[in-house]
């Protein structure tokens, strides 16, 4: 049996001496699954749903965990490849990796989008990732559950009812947490590493309550 897990530096499991302590390999462990973590440190959700759909075909799981990221991470693509920006919906929060700084078009393009970041219109850009991911899972018979690391669940309050529609198309079911607790909540008091990253204790938890939420749905 085979877990394909993905997401941003939480999933990957930064600031962990061995990352094999990172949620996906306990879950692993708990459930005896094998595990096929493709967390990957400041990535996007563009990217995520992409690795997802690439991962029915190449891997074939039998259950993936899709960790979301902050729906302020844009992914854009130029003759150099694929970058995320992380506007994280603030005008104060602009980062680009240093190699792709250097880069004076994408460095201009990250400053715009940091610059006119619009937290509604990323949230409901990422609702409409998360609904066709759904859809693709679904269709191709996988079972799936969702949890969002942070930020994102903070944003429903400032959506009108015209967006009440789209949120109603999400399987709250297969989603941890909806719509108030995310990995940030999971982990609870633990410690946590110099860049804000759960440590062991913060990783165990959040596995917990994704093993208690299969077990419920199942």
């Amino acid at each position: 049996m085979k877990l394909y897990t993905v997401g941003d530096s939480f999933t990957y499991g930064e600031e962990l001496e061995d990352r094999n302590s990172a949620w996906p390999h306990v879950l692993g462990n708990r459930l005896g699954y094998e595990v096929i973590n493709e967390g990957r440190r400041g990535t996007g959700n563009h990217w995520c749903v992409k690795r997802t759909i690439n991962a029915v075909i190449e891997h074939a799981p039998d259950l993936i965990v899709v960790g979301w990221t902050s729906c302020g991470r844009q992914e854009f693509n130029d003759s150099h490849g694929a970058f995320t920006i992380w506007a994280g919906c603030s005008e104060y929060a602009y980062w680009l990796n240093p190699d792709q700084a250097k880069d004076v078009n994408r460095a201009s393009i990250a400053r715009w989008l940091t610059m006119y970041s619009q937290p509604v219109y990323e949230f409901r850009n990422w609702i409409r990732q998360v609904i066709l991911l759904q859809s693709f899972l679904k269709q191709n018979n996988v079972e799936y559950r969702f949890v969002n690391t942070f930020d994102n669940l903070g944003l429903i309050h400032q959506l009108d009812h015209r967006a009440d529609d789209l949120i109603g198309m999400i399987d709250t079911t297969n989603f941890v947490g909806w719509p108030t607790t995310q990995m940030v909540e999971m982990m609870g008091d633990a410690p946590k590493g110099p860049g804000g990253h759960p440590l062991e204790l913060g990783h165990k938890r959040i596995a917990e309550a994704i093993h208690a939420h299969i077990n419920t749905g199942r």
